[in-house]
């Protein structure tokens, strides 16, 4: 995809390097996915699979997490860092080790539920 669009944004990016409509991934994986085999498969498991690898591998490179975390989400096209943290839950031995080791950061990163009390309604 480098040498096709050099220096792009995202993983499946259109023509003017922008992000696809959801629509295509699943129409583009359908056609290439019946050439090359008869087993049922859906193409979310394949970005399911990107974010999950990228997130696994986070263990072993420190944790800027803000930075790595932007950036797949970016990557992915999604449009706000809470959609990536759906995938968080596919990876919970690292989401427990996140939390221990720098849980300020991950803190800050998800939105917080305000205190309930009678002058908040």
């Amino acid at each position: 995809m480098e040498k096709v669009m050099p220096n792009r944004i995202y993983l499946f990016p259109d023509m003017k390097d922008e992000p696809r409509k959801i629509r295509w991934a699943c129409t583009s994986f359908n056609k290439i996915w019946s050439k090359v085999s008869n087993e049922k498969a859906v193409e979310y498991d394949l970005r399911s699979f990107y974010a999950i690898s990228n997130i696994s591998k986070w263990e072993d490179h420190g944790y800027e997490l803000s930075g790595k975390l932007l950036f797949l989400s970016r990557s992915m096209g999604h449009r706000n860092i809470q959609s990536t943290f759906g995938y968080f839950h596919l990876t919970p031995m690292l989401t427990d080790k996140l939390k221990c080791n720098c849980a300020k950061k991950f803190s800050e990163l998800l939105p917080q539920k305000p205190e309930y009390n009678e002058e908040n309604i």
